[in-house]
């Protein structure tokens, strides 16, 4: 340590000279210190960004308000599009047992002609959905 102060005192450099290159030093190491500290900063907040949470969601669903919207397009001149129903699904129908004697056919029945009026009841899926759309067009 007394070396580098004997030499510092036997060179000419005076400290008024030495005052804007420790200045600019100081402006450096300060320029280069925050530079670091933003990077970090900004790496840290872009990962947090832009990676996919893996854990639970805990927001619950969202829910629209229709009724809103739809004064707000109407006011807008906006058309609603309403989805179509989706077609309701028929159970598979019932395996008809075996007959008990193979040997006789089944009987056939006569149609009554005192019979009730009996409510329409569709065969398949066709009927079910012409059936479906003359209700939808009577209302």
């Amino acid at each position: 340590m007394n070396k580098i102060l004997e030499r510092l005192k036997n060179t000419k450099i005076k400290p008024r000279q030495a005052v804007y290159p420790l200045i600019i030093t100081v402006f450096i190491g300060l320029t280069i210190t925050f530079f670091i500290l933003s990077a970090q900063f900004l790496s840290a907040n872009l990962n947090k960004a832009l990676v996919a949470d893996t854990g639970p969601v805990s927001v619950g669903s969202v829910q629209l308000d229709l009724a809103g919207y739809a004064i707000v397009a109407h006011k807008l001149g906006i058309a609603i599009e309403k989805p179509a129903p989706a077609p309701i699904p028929l159970p598979p129908p019932a395996p008809t047992p075996p007959p008990a004697h193979p040997a006789t056919p089944p009987s056939p029945q006569k149609p009554s002609s005192t019979s009730s009026a009996a409510p329409d009841v569709p065969t398949s899926l066709v009927e079910l959905s012409k059936m479906l759309a003359a209700s939808s067009t009577k209302k």
